[in-house]
This record gives C-alpha cells, structure tokens and sequence, in this order.
C-alpha cells in the first residue's frame, strides 16, 4: 500500500469594512500505476491483407508516475467605492513529475508462410534481415516546473449598466531532466543473436487469451530472454534529453453591460479583449558515452527494486537495467547532439463583441451578437546541430467577424429545450505550421540537415455550428437529456453530420 500527502489550507478574513483578503495553500501527490500491452499488425506487406494480417509487435510496458502539485494563492479584495470594487489576485503553482518506464518488445520480422491473426512466427532466414527480435528498453525522466500569475480586476456598478475589466500576467517554466538528477533518460538492449544464426519469435494462441504464447528460438536453442545475460548494449547508444520550454501570457479585458426595459426586455453588452503568447522551447538529446556491453557484463547495472515484479496480465518478472547504475558507471558524455532544435512562437489575439439578450416572453430569450476576431502567430525553428543551417519563420495571420443567435425555451419547469447556429473558426495545428528539423548525418562534416517548411497556403478553416439539445429535469434530482448538433467546414464541399 502507498500514501502519499494531500492537503487543502484556507483563510479569509475581513481586515475592515473595505478590505478583505483569502489566503489559500494546497498539496497533492498522486501514484500511478500504468501496465499495458501494445499490439502493431500489419496488413499491407509480406502477404497480410485486412482479413489476414500479422502480429508484427508486442510490447509488454509498465510504467509509474508519482505526481506533485503545490499551489499558493492570495486575493484581496476592496470596495474602493458605493459602485466600484477591486480586487488583487497572485498565484503559484509547482508541479513535479517523475516517470519511468520498462518494455520488452517481440517483433516477429518477416514471417514465416501461413500466418493467421492467431499465429505467427519469424521467417528461419540467416542473412541478417527480416528476422525477429527482442529488445528491452528503460526510460526515465523528471518534468517539473513553476508558474506564476498575477492579476487585477475591477467592477463599477450604474443605474442599469456595469463595467468590469482586468488585467492578467503568467509565467510558466516546464523542465525534462534527467542527468542532473542521477539517471539516463533511455537505455536500451537487444536480445543477442549467435554467429550465424538468427532469432524466431513465435506468437500463438493471440485472440484467445489475454497474452499470445510466446516462443524465442536461436539456432534450436531457447535464450532467456528475461535474464540480462541474454542481451547486449551497443556503444554510446545511451542517451540523455533536457528539454526546457517557457510560456509568458499577458491580457486584459474591458466590457459594459446595460439593460433597458422596454417592450421587450433587453440588455447589451460589449467588450474587447487582447492576449499576448510567447512561447521558446528548447529540445536537446546527446548520446552517452558507453561501451559495447555483452551477457554477464550487463549484470552488475541490473535494477534490483524492478527485475523482480510482474510487468502486468501474468506476463513475469524480467530483468531490466538500473537507469542510475548505468549513468553512475558512465555518466560521460559524447558530445554529439541527436538533437538541439530550438522554437520560438509569437500569439496575438485581439477581439471585440456585442451582445443582446433579449426576452421574447417568459419562457423563451433570445441571445445573439457577433465577435470580431484579429489573430497573428510568428514562428521560428532552428537546429543548432548545424553551424550554418538558417532560422527558418512562418507566418499566419486572419481576422473576421463570427456572429451567433442562441435560443433558450422553457414551457414548464422541469423542461429546457435550447437551440444555437454560431459561426466559430480555428488555425492549423502548431506541428502544420512551424517548421520542423529533420535528421542529418552527424558523421559528415558538410551536412546540413534541412528543414521542412509548412505549406503557405495552409489556410484557417471556418465552421458552421448547428445545435440542439433539449433536457427534462426528473423529480428525483435525475435528468433526462437529448442532443445533436451539425458543422459544416467552408474547407469542405459538404457537411458532416453527427450526433451526440
């Protein structure tokens, strides 16, 4: 059994009759424990087809996570008038995550003639290609990081109106370490294979229990493949991957609102907005430098808290390699950067709206407006890998006006029916539109890598938004509800519908 600590502090107090603060601190740990079994098949090549494919992979992973979260927050408020208040609000947040992870993965390669989805095993070939494997790997690693925010809002009361506004500021750091913290982010093996022989792995009985049956063979003989002794480590393939991205968030907003009795009951309201993005991330993976470990070699590195425990599904115990054994051993590094990308992004939003909400009758009010929408995004890539690749930017930038009318009817009490037709837009995923790094050959001095650039005419996509939902709330604190909805894409020549 594991605990770990919670907690949930607060304090409010009235300093006077304009003043009053809040003081707020909470923890949190929580321990996960993730066993799984990944199945790959393949159905397009060595004669799979939809209705006959193969088990190409099986991957047995475990997983835990221990989970830290603390925060601390304070507001003060202040009646700074009759109508007007203020109040005052800092934030500090603290999350920390370590993971680490253990999988042994049996690849059948090219298979054998007569697989089924219930059986395969590996081709016998002794050429050196299309065999089966099975390889063992140990990853672990630590995200941590603060954020800070502050902010000020204010509220002004009239006759038949309010203004509100505020203003906010964020600072967010998001760390990957591993080395500073004692240990290898990923070290690998691979199942040995004698001279002249290569490795079968056969699974059986896959759709009819809840693992196959596995078999390992080489050149008649069954290695171990859950002793350390069984595998290999190849030279300086260990690696170490710090990654480092920061965020700052600036905003405000201002809105008024003002209702009028006439005929029909109606208010209005308006605002505008602005937020600011920046966001800088930095990637880096550096090889460690290690020798060729083979067999008995390996034994002295053998995690001794998780070569003893059941993966997970009955599958047992393997034996796996110590992430701080081996980075002890040989915490050097090579030098050569696997990768070192760095990326800047730049996000402006600037927004206004108006807004009417308007009672027809007692059970049926009417909301519309519209929103005005201005975006730009900059962003950077570079790999630092290479002394003369460039930086390389993209660009995206639209504005338009989104309008919405949303009804809500209420014939009895216990019945809500609700109707909406709104006009909304999004961009492109960040991974369409910044440019990414592709490898290069580390080993030749004039290599350049290269980039690849998004499309420029990668456009954002507007959508027609059509709901409806109806809810019947029960006696007994039940509710019964219904809804569908229909988008239609101007990025599309016809609609799709759908339902919830």
């Amino acid at each position: 059994m594991l605990i770990r600590p919670n907690a949930d502090l607060n304090y409010s107090r009235r300093l006077s009759d304009k003043v009053g603060v809040n003081f707020s601190y909470r923890l949190s740990e929580i321990a996960h424990d993730y066993p799984r079994a990944g199945y790959s098949w393949n159905f397009t090549a060595n004669g799979a087809t939809l209705s006959n494919p193969y088990l190409a992979s099986l991957q047995m992973y475990d997983e835990q996570k221990i989970t830290h979260r603390e925060s601390f927050s304070t507001k003060v408020d202040v009646r700074a008038g009759p109508h007007t208040r203020l109040s005052f609000t800092g934030q500090w947040n603290w999350y920390d995550l370590t993971f680490n992870g253990r999988s042994i993965t049996f690849a059948s390669g090219t298979p054998a003639a007569g697989f089924t989805p219930n059986r395969v095993t590996s081709a016998p070939t002794t050429t050196g290609t299309g065999n089966g494997n099975v390889t063992t790997d140990v990853s672990q690693r630590n995200k941590y990081g603060p954020t800070y925010m502050l902010g000020t809002q204010f509220t002004h009361t009239l006759d038949a109106g309010k203004f509100w506004g505020g203003f906010g500021w964020s600072q967010a750091e998001n760390k990957y370490r591993d080395t500073t913290k004692g240990y290898l982010t990923g070290i690998g093996l691979n199942l040995l294979r004698p001279a002249g022989s290569n490795t079968v792995v056969t699974m059986d009985n896959i759709l009819n229990q809840t693992l196959p049956a596995i078999t390992v063979s080489q050149a008649g003989a069954n290695p171990n493949y859950r002793d350390l002794a069984s595998y290999s480590a190849t030279a300086n393939a260990w690696r170490t991957r710090p990654f480092t991205s920061t965020e700052l968030k600036m905003g405000g907003n201002l809105d008024y609102r003002k209702s009028f009795k006439w005929t029909l009951p109606t208010s209005v309201q308006a605002g505008v907005r602005r937020d600011d993005t920046g966001r800088k991330i930095r990637r880096r993976g550096v090889n460690n430098v290690n020798p060729v470990l083979t067999g008995t070699a390996l034994k002295p590195y053998r995690d001794d808290d998780y070569s003893n425990q059941d993966i997970g599904f009955g599958f047992g115990p393997v034996e796996w390699l110590s992430p701080y054994k081996t980075y002890d051993a040989f915490n050097a590094m090579s030098g050569t950067f696997t990768e070192h990308v760095v990326r800047v992004i730049d996000e402006r939003n600037d927004a206004a709206y108006l807004r009417f909400d308007v009672n027809l009758t007692d059970q049926l009010t009417v909301v519309t407006g519209a929103r005005y929408e201005e975006k730009t995004l900059d962003a950077k890539a570079q790999d630092l890998r290479v002394v003369l690749q460039r930086l390389t930017t993209a660009r995206l930038s639209y504005d338009g006006w989104y309008p919405s009318i949303n009804l809500k009817y209420t014939p009895a009490k216990d019945l809500v029916f609700r109707a909406g037709l709104s006009r909304t837009i999004g961009h492109p995923d960040f991974a369409d539109i910044i440019p990414t790094v592709t490898d290069f050959d580390s080993s030749s001095a004039t290599s350049l890598g290269s980039l690849s650039v998004p499309n420029p005419n990668i456009q954002p996509y507007k959508v027609t938004n059509l709901d409806l939902t109806g809810e019947w709330y029960l006696k007994s604190s039940g509710v019964i509800s219904a809804c569908s909805f229909r988008k239609r894409s101007t990025a599309l020549s016809r609609a799709a519908p759908s339902g919830c």
